[in-house]
């Protein structure tokens, strides 16, 4: 949008007025007068007119914008423009909202009529991401009207915004159909409690006072000479350990989005339910090399990199070694996890470079391998497309594919499975909501 100050057509039609009073003075020579006389008028009024157009510090701008917002809905955000502070007498007609990547106006030209001093910005997120909302121009008129001024107007404070995918609420009877054949998951939520107590064996430790006498390892304290304790976690509350693969699977779009964000917004969501939840939480992102590990955390705030997107959680086009991986694993989770690895199953050299390390890692921690399933791949979704459509070649090779696409999903799943590997695809309608709650299941069986 061009700023500056520009002429209206109100001054436009008084001019007119007043140069066909000129015309009629060429003819009745007494009018002449009164035409200069308007002339003089008219030019002092344009200017003191203009002295009366509001400037940049006159006005202010104010969102109330959801701090997140789902891919595909569509938002109405009110704007409030506060003219308190101008002297001017002039007055904010129309809003004019610049161009955003992470969403598209329902209006082509992206301008809002300003009404009581407020405008709604109608607007439908296209793409995941974190970005700043930039600020809007307004449109003034000046007192009487005579002069237009677009102003480019930052907002009083930045307002950032996270564009998730699409929560759409998943029925508990798809849920089983997901866990249908991930029998070994159920089986590792078993072993994983098992035991006659209450508490499971986390570690030993130094004595500290009160701690229980009978939980003294005699043996422990006798090789460090110092009394050494037991230590146990009840298990009402769990150990997550997300890990995010950023190799060369995570790279490519999704529709507009970039693949990984699908990604990080659902390792930030597991996060933050599992802390809600009492449970400690790892998240590792790694390819070639680790990138970024945060250990056994209790607080949300650990893991804002994911909900920024920041460079270290971007994807690489590099191979991932999941040999680095078990070894960041081994150091920092030292008790019995729920290791939850989110990588794109569907990449057959990323599945084969996974499987001896996952194979060791799932004889101690519950593995399960979380892959996305975009629209274009889901076979389900394109057979319920076809009925509205007759089907041709075309349509039928597409579904021939997607069959072929279902059943390597089922060979990655039993391949995963004869390793001690649960591997689930989920949908991307269901992508936010089926993850947690599958987790949900997982903690359940551990309660």
């Amino acid at each position: 949008m061009i700023q500056g100050s520009y002429l209206s057509n109100r001054w436009f039609i008084l001019a007119s007025v007043w140069v066909f009073v000129g015309v009629v003075g060429m003819v009745f020579p007494m009018i002449f007068p009164v035409y200069i006389a308007a002339g003089l008028v008219l030019l002092s009024l344009i200017l003191w007119d203009y002295r009366q157009l509001s400037k940049e510090d006159g006005i202010q701008l104010s969102l109330q914008l959801p701090s997140t917002m789902e891919l595909g809905r569509t938002y109405e955000v009110p704007i409030q423009i506060d003219d308190s502070k101008s002297n001017r007498s002039s007055a904010a007609q129309r809003l004019f909202a610049p161009r955003m990547e992470l969403y598209e106006h329902s209006k082509e030209s992206a301008t809002y009529t300003i009404r009581q001093q407020q405008a709604t910005m109608s607007i439908r997120p296209t793409r995941l991401g974190y970005a700043s909302v930039p600020g809007a121009s307004v449109l003034v008129n000046s007192r009487f009207g005579f002069w237009n001024r677009i102003i480019a107007l930052p907002y009083v404070r930045p307002y950032m915004v996270r564009v998730l995918p699409l929560r759409k609420q998943i029925e508990e009877s798809k849920v089983a159909q997901l866990l249908t054949r991930q029998k070994i998951m159920m089986m590792g939520e078993r072993v994983l409690v098992r035991g006659a107590s209450n508490d499971q064996f986390h570690s030993v430790r130094p004595y500290r006072y009160p701690d229980p006498v009978r939980h003294i390892d005699h043996r422990k304290t006798a090789k460090f000479q110092e009394l050494m304790t037991r230590q146990f976690d009840s298990l009402q509350s769990h150990h997550l350990c997300i890990v995010l693969d950023l190799g060369r699977s995570m790279c490519g779009m999704i529709g507009h989005s970039h693949k990984e964000d699908f990604y990080l917004a659902v390792a930030y969501s597991l996060a933050e339910y599992a802390l809600q939840k009492g449970d400690r939480v790892t998240i590792i992102g790694f390819s070639d090399h680790i990138h970024f590990c945060e250990a056994n955390k209790s607080r949300i705030e650990a893991f804002h990199r994911l909900y920024q997107g920041t460079p270290e959680t971007r994807a690489r086009a590099t191979s991932s070694d999941y040999a680095v991986l078990e070894q960041v694993i081994a150091r920092q989770v030292m008790q019995q996890s729920l290791l939850v690895v989110l990588s794109d199953a569907l990449r057959p050299a990323g599945v084969e470079a996974s499987l001896p390390s996952l194979s060791r890692l799932a004889t101690r921690h519950l593995v399960l391998m979380l892959s996305l399933l975009p629209h274009h791949l889901s076979l389900e979704r394109a057979l319920t497309l076809a009925n509205d459509y007759e089907v041709t070649d075309d349509i039928l090779s597409y579904l021939l594919y997607l069959h072929h696409v279902q059943q390597r999903q089922q060979e990655i799943e039993e391949r995963l499975l004869r390793s001690q590997v649960s591997s689930i695809f989920v949908t991307e309608d269901y992508w936010m909501t089926a993850a947690l709650k599958i987790y949900q299941r997982m903690r359940r069986l551990a309660a």
